[in-house]
């Protein structure tokens, strides 16, 4: 009930303790000037001795009480819940009046991460808050362990993908070049070995004692057992070419028996055997037909000479349809029959309703040799005839300077196998008496470094037998090979060109130049260069 009007309010109790706000000094403020208004002093006021409701004129107000908030079971929250509360809310409140600020300016997937980084802030401080009202027996559990670390607040920047570099498209001739320019090889690979000699390698192969003899039998056997498919197709007009690794010369010569059995005429060619021309095929097949003795002379002309075989298989089917002429050829693709020409007169050959022909390829790049229309005249069935046998009858033919990996590839291992020496000598026979000297003077040069470091013939070229760019520049200038450097590289291009020099930076950033051969052919090059 409401108290009733007092003049003076009821002291409090002498034992109650005075608040903060209460415990303030009794100061009393001077008497303040009169007011020149109507100039009566006012009376000293102090801050303690505040007027009575009655004498305001007004009825004394209910203490306030100061509010808490409160759970459904009437228990209040701890002050650092509260707190956290209220600050979250303010974050919650201030954020929201921020966002319709500049709403106008945010599109609507901004918005969305807006209010996600909020929801996830506010959840953020509720945790933080509870983790702090945590009991001090927990603290000390979990002393041992780490905090994880806040995510960062505010929008996280995206990272921005490295977009891949542009593609330049490199077209016209310019392309072609680019794809078969010369590539500097690693030094830790096998490829800076010396070549395997023929002599060599039979040497090491009579040393080696082959383990899986038994099982390249049984290859052999497996293959001797698709003869028949080999002879039906073969009468069925399309002629049989077999590839895989390893030599196939036993396993056709096995097959080349039972064609003979049959009683066809039977051509056997050795492809590998150096100096073979398409001319020696020719006579070869004329002599089946026609004998020993048959007194036929070709002309000089080998399109004039293929007409006259042609006409000749015309007349010796024409007696006897059922009979037949068998050209077997081990390597169709080695380096005597590689030429374009060559090919091209055997498809032409091969074509002919009288000829069967069976061959071997021996090169992973033999398909590169034909192009769509020689291979509709080949009319070839493959069979892949893998042996495993060595190329003892393939290599016994080649030269003792070349290496074994050249005779097997006919020299598409690179410029220092077969077609180093060879094709150095045919390149210098077409250039200049300026290019041949400055040649001379740089494989001069390089051989003088090896026999100073007592390299053997085996030995191949490298940096550390090469000659600077500047010194040779300048014995070119003394024997007057080139009258000023764009002459000298002009000069140098053609051996660029044609993998005649290979050139590196050494560690003082000079130019190094040096032949990519052997000691051995760099001495038959000189030779002939001295001679010629």
């Amino acid at each position: 009930m409401k108290r009733k009007r007092e003049g003076i309010p009821p002291p409090p109790p002498p034992d109650a303790t005075p608040s903060r706000r209460s415990r303030v000094r009794d100061i009393t403020v001077d008497p303040s000037t009169p007011s020149k208004a109507n100039g009566t002093p006012r009376k000293a006021v102090s801050f303690l001795n505040e007027p009575s409701a009655t004498e305001l004129g007004r009825s004394p107000r209910t203490p306030r009480q100061k509010q808490i908030d409160a759970n459904d079971d009437g228990t209040a929250d701890p002050p650092i819940v509260r707190n956290a509360n209220r600050s979250a809310r303010r974050k919650s409140v201030r954020n929201m009046i921020q966002r319709s600020i500049r709403e106008d300016l945010m599109d609507e997937e901004d918005g969305f991460e807006e209010e996600d980084n909020l929801a996830q802030r506010i959840f953020d401080d509720e945790d933080a808050g509870s983790s702090e009202s945590e009991s001090d027996d927990e603290k000390s559990a979990g002393a041992g362990t780490s905090t994880p670390a806040k995510k960062p607040r505010g929008r996280q920047k995206k990272k921005k993908e490295k977009s891949p570099p542009p593609v330049v498209a490199i077209e016209g001739p310019t392309a072609y070049f680019e794809q078969n320019r010369a590539r500097a090889r690693p030094s830790s690979t096998t490829t800076t070995l010396p070549p395997l000699s023929p002599k060599t390698y039979f040497r090491l192969l009579e040393q080696h004692d082959d383990k899986h003899a038994a099982d390249i039998e049984h290859l052999n056997s497996l293959h001797q057992a698709n003869f028949d498919q080999w002879v039906f197709e073969l009468s069925q007009g399309f002629n049989i070419l077999l590839y895989g690794y390893g030599s196939k010369r036993k396993l056709l010569m096995e097959f080349i028996k039972k064609e003979a059995a049959l009683g066809n005429h039977v051509v056997v060619v050795n492809g590998y055997v150096g100096g073979l021309t398409i001319r020696d095929i020719v006579n070869m097949v004329v002599n089946a037909v026609l004998g020993m003795n048959h007194g036929v002379r070709f002309g000089v002309n080998v399109n004039e000479m293929m007409d006259s075989v042609l006409q000749i298989l015309d007349e010796y089917q024409e007696k006897d349809e059922d009979k037949s002429v068998t050209l077997l050829i081990h390597s169709i693709d080695a380096s005597a029959l590689r030429t374009s020409q060559a090919q091209a007169l055997l498809a032409q050959l091969s074509s002919h309703p009288a000829i069967r022909l069976i061959a071997s390829s021996d090169n992973i790049l033999s398909s590169l040799l034909w192009d769509s229309s020689t291979l509709t005249l080949f009319n070839f069935i493959f069979h892949d005839a893998t042996t495993f046998v060595p190329y003892d009858l393939e290599i016994s033919a080649a030269d003792e300077s070349e290496g074994i990996v050249d005779v097997i590839t006919g020299g598409t291992a690179g410029r220092s196998g077969r077609s180093g020496a060879k094709g150095v000598k045919y390149v210098l026979a077409s250039l200049t008496g300026n290019a041949k000297n400055l040649y001379r003077i740089l494989i001069a040069t390089q051989l003088t470094a090896m026999e100073d470091d007592g390299a053997g013939k085996d030995k191949m070229g490298t940096e550390a037998y090469g000659i600077a760019y500047r010194t040779l520049y300048q014995k070119g200038l003394e024997e007057f090979v080139c009258s000023s450097d764009l002459v000298f590289k002009t000069l140098l291009k053609e051996f660029y060109d044609h993998q005649m020099v290979t050139s590196r930076k050494d560690l003082q950033g000079s130019e190094v130049l040096w032949a990519p051969f052997r000691k051995e052919e760099l001495e038959s090059i000189l030779e002939d260069i001295m001679l010629g």
